[in-house]
């Protein structure tokens, strides 16, 4: 049986600095560990020396006690504005918004596996558009990803599938929807 302990603070914040520019943002620190799990699982090819070993009934466990939980990142934060600009005497509002996050690495192993680590990354996108003085219609062209950094959702050890062939590892991963840079365009229409 296996005991968990969470505890962080997470900060949010907004500011309207001018009449047309807007900043928002927010800050997380997460401590999650294992408060207790003295047979938890061991990890593919993990040995001794890696504090894998053999217990009474025969099993390969190890001391999880203090390690990080899994899927747990220990910080992350976002960043964004949005600039608004009246567009003279025509009946619209330009806007520009630009928005930044960023999580710190994440194993996605509770074994502690070096082969499901996700290191840290940031992800910025940007927005321009316009929309009708009256609130009913919004045009807008998006890069999301803009600078392509590639991440996972998850990541497996699929190294016991090379069972026999000596030396052999693998893992596989599942990138997120917004892994890879994307963009388009919305219209939107409210009554």
């Amino acid at each position: 049986m296996g005991h968990l302990r969470t505890q962080g603070v997470e900060v949010d914040a907004a500011a309207r600095l001018t009449s047309h520019f807007q900043l928002n943002g927010s800050f997380a620190y997460t401590e999650a560990t294992v408060a207790s799990f003295p047979n938890g699982p061991c990890y593919t090819g993990q040995t001794l020396a890696q504090g894998c070993y053999v217990d009474a009934t025969n099993s390969r466990v190890q001391d999880l006690r203090g390690k990080p939980l899994n899927n747990a990142p220990k910080y992350k934060f976002n960043i964004g504005g949005e600039y608004d600009q009246p567009l003279g005497s025509l009946p619209f509002e330009g806007f520009v918004t630009v928005a930044y996050r960023w999580q710190d690495a994440v194993n996605f192993s509770l074994s502690q596996d070096p082969r499901t680590v996700q290191k840290n990354y940031g992800i910025a996108d940007f927005t321009i558009g316009i929309n009708d003085n009256n609130g009913h219609y919004k045009v807008t062209a998006f890069v999301d990803n803009a600078f392509d950094k590639r991440y996972a959702n998850s990541i497996a050890d699929t190294t016991a599938g090379f069972s026999g062939v000596p030396g052999a590892v693998g893992s596989t991963w599942r990138p997120a929807r917004d892994a890879f840079r994307y963009f388009g365009a919305r219209f939107d229409v409210s009554f």
